[in-house]
């Protein structure tokens, strides 16, 4: 329950990244590497809060810092810009029957990594 907690709310922020309008309509990240490139940003959201905690509320806050930093590392690993992947999110808002299929595969993904680590997401 807590992974999908986390996972929704990483959602709901890259739906917000997306809600600008593109300069083009290029044709979209592939579904299969969108859904690998999309793991990655939710890990790396979770890395961000394992940086720095507010011991006083014992709660897990993203470092912005750091957020932006493995934001641009994902990116490149997955040889994509930040354009592009505000240009496929959009694509993708558009067509929301293969979003919400992406978005199952991700969710499964990490909720399956979760229960083979048994290291539980953090929550926001």
């Amino acid at each position: 329950m807590k992974a999908n907690c986390w996972v929704w709310s990483g959602v709901a922020f890259l739906l917000l990244l997306a809600s600008c309008k593109p300069q083009n309509n290029n044709t979209p990240i592939a579904p299969g590497e969108m859904e690998k490139l999309l793991m990655d940003v939710q890990l790396a959201e979770v890395y961000s809060t394992m940086v720095a905690r507010d011991t006083a509320k014992h709660q897990a806050l993203a470092n912005q810092d750091s957020l932006a930093l493995y934001y641009k590392s994902v990116l490149a690993h997955h040889h994509t810009t930040a354009e592009k992947f505000e240009q496929s999110l959009y694509w993708y808002r558009q067509h929301p029957e293969q979003l919400d299929t992406i978005y199952i595969h991700t969710v499964n993904r990490l909720s399956n990594m979760e229960r083979k680590t048994g290291v539980r997401l953090p929550k926001r």
